[in-house]
């Protein structure tokens, strides 16, 4: 009885979507590990959504391919959240606008300074899953 308990929890069917981090809004070009990606994953627990698969997350290689990584381990520098970095006061706005490649770009309000993202994305619910899968 316990065995076949164990297969259907692990059979139990679910939904879910397949999105690149970098395709997450960001007013940097690309979207990151941020705020954005945690509305998101706050977003797919509203819809009652199961799993984000998301694309490979190491350094890219030629043509800026995730498939292409010089790494198996490391993961991108693109996907920093460069305004979570200044509202934990890690940096300076002009620090992280002139890795943006324009200083002062970054605009976060005194209100949003010292808001960190470090609140469960799932709100303690762990239903969400996000699927780290090896490309093939």
């Amino acid at each position: 009885m316990k065995k076949a308990q164990r297969q259907e929890d692990r059979m139990q069917r679910g939904a879910g979507i397949l999105l690149s981090i970098t395709s997450l809004p960001s007013p940097h070009g690309i979207g990151t590990i941020g705020r954005e990606a945690y509305d998101f994953v706050d977003l797919l627990a509203e819809m009652k959504q199961s799993y984000w698969q998301v694309l490979p997350l190491g350094p890219t290689g030629y043509g800026d391919s995730p498939y292409q990584s010089f790494s198996a381990f490391a993961g991108n520098p693109y996907l920093i959240d460069l305004d979570e970095l200044v509202r934990q006061g890690l940096l300076t706005e002009e620090e992280a606008g002139s890795a943006d490649g324009e200083t002062g770009s970054l605009k976060i309000s005194e209100a949003e300074k010292g808001k960190g993202t470090t609140e469960d994305p799932q709100g303690g619910t762990g239903k969400l899953r996000v699927l780290l899968l090896p490309a093939i």
